[in-house]
């Protein structure tokens, strides 16, 4: 490019400048064009503050839905129901857990069944269908 050219481009790039600027130098503005420039305002307010709630939106979904984090494990907690544990199925046997025999409901019943069902769970077990 010429330095002419160069020249031409940065004066009316600094015309350009000046003008918006000083935009109602000349006359005041419209009262259409004040309610389009107020319009266009209310528009980038909204915008923006919707670009802040889907930020804030996917950062709270990730650690509701992806991290161990607090927010994960809330939903699943009842805020008014209580953790207590009234009454159990007894289960005689682990290795068929579908045949019940009645409830248990005090606590070192309840405790006994937990004990039961935990041990079975870590106990060792042969595999089924391992490739030698």
């Amino acid at each position: 490019m010429r330095p002419a050219e160069l020249i031409r481009k940065r004066m009316a790039s600094r015309a350009s400048q000046e003008f918006l600027r000083f935009p109602c130098v000349w006359a005041s503005p419209t009262p259409t064009l004040v309610d389009r420039i107020k319009e266009l305002h209310q528009q980038l307010k909204e915008t923006k503050s919707k670009q802040a709630q889907n930020t804030y939106t996917a950062h709270t979904r990730t650690l509701k839905e992806e991290k161990s984090t607090k927010e994960f494990y809330q939903p699943f907690k009842a805020k008014h129901a209580s953790g207590d544990i009234p009454e159990l199925l007894h289960t005689p046997n682990w290795h068929s857990p579908e045949a019940k025999f009645g409830t248990v409901d005090t606590t070192p019943q309840i405790l006994g069944e937990f004990r039961g069902y935990y041990s079975w769970l870590t106990a060792a077990k042969p595999s089924t269908d391992a490739d030698p």
